[in-house]
C-alpha cells in the first residue's frame, strides 16, 4: 500500500512539473507574439493608442487555450501537447498544427504578426 501511494505522489509531481513547463512556455510564446506585434507597429508608425494593438490575452477552455488580440483570435493552443493551431472559427481551431510551443527555435517561422502561418 505504501509503495502505491509513493508511486502516485511521484506521478502527481511529474504532472505538476509538466504543467509548470507548459505555463512557462505559454508565457514565452505570448511574449514572443507581443514583441512581433510591437516591432510591426514600430515599422508602420501608428499614431493611435498602440498598446491595444499588441496586447495578447488568453482564455482557457477544456481542450484549448485561445489567444486573443483584442476581440480577434490569434490562435489556439492544445493543452495536451502544446500544438499551435490557427482559428477555424470563434470556438474552433483548424485541424492541422502550425507549430508547437515547446520548439522556440521555430517560432519565428511559424508565428506572424497577425496569426500563425498557413500550411504550405
Amino acid at each position: 500500500m505504501l509503495s502505491y501511494v509513493h508511486k502516485k505522489n511521484k506521478e502527481h509531481n511529474g504532472v505538476n512539473k509538466m504543467k509548470k513547463e507548459f505555463n512557462t512556455q505559454l508565457t514565452e510564446v505570448i511574449k514572443f507574439i507581443e514583441d512581433l506585434k510591437k516591432s510591426y507597429i514600430a515599422e508602420m508608425n501608428f499614431t493611435r493608442d498602440v498598446e491595444s494593438l499588441y496586447k495578447i490575452t488568453k482564455t482557457e477552455g477544456r481542450k484549448y487555450i485561445k489567444l486573443l488580440n483584442g476581440n480577434i483570435i490569434y490562435c489556439f493552443i492544445n493543452k495536451e501537447n502544446g500544438d499551435i493551431l490557427r482559428s477555424a472559427g470563434w470556438n474552433k481551431p483548424a485541424k492541422h498544427s502550425r507549430g508547437n510551443i515547446f520548439e522556440p527555435q521555430h517560432w519565428d517561422r511559424w508565428l506572424g504578426e497577425f496569426s500563425p502561418a498557413y500550411l504550405k
